[in-house]
């Protein structure tokens, strides 16, 4: 096992003993909480705060992913493949609206 899947199957622990212990209300409260935080940090514009930010984000959305059994990878493929195709159709003259 390399260091990087050590590091994560850790991460993956930790993640899940949070969700546990402080539950889906608490958790999808902080979750709010860190996304305003991110749209403040965004707003204002500084990448040390932008970057610590989407850390707490990514966090809380691991813990969601997990604590509700959601899997986004096929939702995240469509939206990329369609966006990509509205690419390619703004680069062809095409109205991507219309796709």
């Amino acid at each position: 096992m390399t260091n990087k899947e050590i590091i994560e199957e850790q991460n993956a622990k930790m993640i899940t003993e949070i969700w546990e212990h402080y539950g889906k209300e608490l958790q999808i409260k902080q979750t709010i909480e860190e996304l305003s935080e991110l749209i403040t940090a965004l707003v204002w514009g500084d990448k040390e705060d932008i970057t610590e930010e989407i850390g707490d984000v990514e966090i809380m959305i691991a813990q969601l992913k997990g604590g509700l059994d959601i899997n986004t990878d096929s939702v995240i493929q469509y939206k990329l493949k369609r966006q990509m195709r509205r690419i390619l159709d703004e680069l062809d003259g095409r109205n991507p609206n219309e796709s």
